[in-house]
């Protein structure tokens, strides 16, 4: 990539190339400054161990279990967001669904053996926003039903939490989206992900026209399956519409945390972060 092109987007499916760990499939994938972990416990009461350097935002979108930290154990039911704090942790399952482990990367840190890391291989900056690690982080385990999400009030569609790194939106809607109430838009300076987990989906891909022609390219109306991420770089028009009938259910990821959200009020647990400053 050359100039001022946009990068092309990415796209990962969730279905070869997993790792096996203990009782748990897993598969990585990633943004510039995020990581998404799709972790499918092969049995009831699958326990995964891990240690972070920052919070991780565990998302339940099904079943439910319980994460273990600092010597104390909380369930948590299904369709949950959880944000875990630094340092050792437990995550158990239920055995009744994926869990979803959200990240921030750094820069200077090694690669993680995603399977789009060849997406990655080139330094561009693009001009990107980076996740830093000052960022203030919550000592306590978050916990946050969905279902108890309250959306902003212009934005019904939204649910949004946050940890000290990264906010994650949470979409769901039954049957096809409005195709007269679409949202092509794009960002300046961060990256997108979209990650599919239940019902499939069209991305609307659009490179806005510059100056130099051969950098032009056609508009892209991608496919997208459950069990998908699609990194959408900066600058790129992008909307997503949902196909078919039945649940659609798509998280939004962005890192770092959207500032222009937290500012407009619309995160739910912005409270925590604003008392741990």
């Amino acid at each position: 990539m050359t100039g001022n092109a946009v990068r092309p987007h990415g796209y990962v499916e969730f279905g070869d190339g997993a790792k096996a760990e203990g009782d748990w499939n897993v598969w990585r994938a990633r943004g510039k400054t995020f990581l998404v972990e799709w972790c499918d416990p092969q049995r009831p009461s699958a326990s995964l161990k891990r240690s972070s350097e920052a919070e991780t935002i565990a998302v339940f979108p099904a079943g439910g279990g319980r994460i273990g930290f600092a010597g104390a154990s909380a369930p948590v039911p299904g369709r949950t967001i959880a944000i875990i704090p630094a340092g050792a942790h437990e995550i158990d399952s239920d055995g009744d669904g994926p869990i979803i482990l959200l990240s921030p990367l750094c820069p200077a840190k090694p690669k993680v053996a995603a399977l789009n890391d060849g997406d990655y291989d080139d330094a561009t900056p693009e001009g990107m926003q980076v996740v830093h690690a000052g960022a203030v982080s919550v000592d306590r385990l978050q916990v946050i039903p969905v279902d108890r999400i309250i959306p902003p009030a212009d934005k019904p569609r939204l649910k949004i939490v946050r940890s000290a790194t990264i906010s994650v939106s949470w979409i769901e809607y039954d049957g096809l989206r409005d195709r007269t109430k679409l949202s092509p838009h794009d960002h300046a300076d961060f990256e997108q992900g979209s990650l599919a987990i239940e019902g499939a989906y069209i991305h609307h891909l659009r490179v806005p026209w510059g100056a130099d022609a051969t950098a032009w390219r056609d508009d892209l109306h991608l496919k997208a399956s459950p069990r998908s991420l699609c990194v959408i770089p900066p600058r790129m028009i992008h909307t997503t519409e949902g196909q078919g009938e039945g649940r659609h259910i798509l998280l939004d990821i962005f890192a770092p945390a959207r500032a222009d959200f937290i500012a407009k009020g619309w995160v739910f647990n912005q409270i925590a972060y604003a008392a741990a400053k």
